[in-house]
């Protein structure tokens, strides 16, 4: 009787597996399709469609200034895809250290999209949090530090060096 009901207790616990198991794929198989008017669509079909946003990589660019001559205003994006228009807005800032020459640009297969600040005698810090895709737009979203007062008028730039496989409108928002 021990050895049956050993047995027994051995099967049932294969059979609560397999319970177990055949709910898990049930659940699974009915959760995989939505339903919308009279058309399924499965899982994959619906985040596709729902995937809007991507993160896009960049690359900070360093050891570069606003030209004086570049007009002054609120803070703004602008979106650089050639060297020309590059240098009409920046110049090089060489300094003496290693880390001290500018990042290369290479304008075949990047823009840039900058961040420019207005002048200012207080020390003010531009910082890329996320730069995203969707909807046709590029969002680069920075965050704006003021820090303390300065002798100078200074304008600070952020300058971030894109792929070009990742193109849309440039939308700021800044925090």
């Amino acid at each position: 009787m021990r050895l049956f009901r050993g047995i027994t207790l051995k099967c049932m616990k294969s059979l609560t597996h397999c319970v177990i198991l055949a709910l898990t794929i049930f659940l699974h198989a009915c959760g995989n399709k939505q339903i919308a008017g009279n058309k399924e669509y499965s899982d994959s079909q619906t985040k596709a469609a729902s995937a809007v946003e991507a993160v896009i990589p960049f690359t900070l660019a360093s050891n570069y200034f606003v030209r004086n001559d570049y007009l002054d205003s609120a803070t703004h994006l602008l979106k650089l895809e050639t060297h020309e228009a590059f240098d009409r807005v920046f110049g090089m800032a060489a300094t003496m250290n290693l880390a001290g020459k500018p990042t290369p640009i290479n304008f075949n297969t990047h823009y840039v999209l900058a961040c420019i600040g207005n002048s200012s005698n207080k020390n003010m810090e531009l910082q890329a949090t996320s730069l995203m895709s969707g909807h046709g737009n590029i969002l680069l979203t920075c965050i704006s530090k003021e820090g303390s007062v300065q002798s100078f008028t200074s304008r600070n730039a952020l300058i971030l060096l894109v792929d070009k496989q990742y193109q849309g409108n440039p939308q700021l928002q800044l925090r």
